[in-house]
């Protein structure tokens, strides 16, 4: 069995752990304070979808310690229906566009008509054909450091209301296009 790699320790928030036949396992630790956001958002509802279960629990421990509270859900369709059930406001949508089943932007799409006052902020990995310009929605590629997290929902939670766009038809969950199709309408 291989040896573990040194971790620092005067600054130990990373553990990374390995084994010949198992691979490397990344465990990161929250620092023991964690910076709390201001009062002004201290306990305003975030609803986080993301189908990869590791961030589902790293993202709910970091956004329940600065404050916030969180709804998790694995995927958009479950995400969409915590929204129906959850009788409070919900401040934030933050979403991972590249789901099974339901795309970030449908969901984003949907809560919207449903709740327009949700703000709404989309993550991947996958930073082209994202259309959050001109949508009102904001967007944060991956990867990024806890603190730029914490400082961009910040940021949108500050935001003034603008204007937003919907579309009638919410993009194909398929992979091959990523770009909802403009309403043709016009306010």
């Amino acid at each position: 069995m291989r040896k573990p790699p040194e971790i620092d320790t005067e600054d130990p928030t990373t553990a990374i752990s390995s084994a010949c036949t198992i691979g490397e396992t990344v465990r990161p630790t929250l620092p023991a304070e964690i910076d709390k956001i201001s009062s002004s958002h201290s306990g305003k509802t975030i609803l986080f979808a993301d189908d990869d279960r590791q961030l589902q629990k790293l993202f709910a421990a970091l956004l329940h310690g600065y404050g916030y509270k969180v709804i998790v859900a694995r995927d958009g369709n479950e995400a969409l229906q915590k929204a129906r059930e959850f009788d409070g406001t919900i401040h934030l949508l933050l979403s991972d566009v590249d789901m099974p089943g339901m795309t970030g932007i449908e969901v984003a799409t949907q809560l919207s008509h449903g709740r327009p006052d949700t703000k709404i902020l989309l993550i991947s990995g996958l930073n082209t054909g994202i259309p959050v310009l001109n949508s009102g929605w904001s967007f944060l590629p991956k990867p990024f450091l806890p603190e730029m997290l914490k400082n961009r929902i910040r940021d949108v939670l500050n935001e003034q209301p603008t204007r937003r766009a919907h579309w009638p038809d919410a993009p194909s969950s398929n992979g091959s296009e990523c770009s909802p199709r403009p309403s043709s309408t016009t306010a």
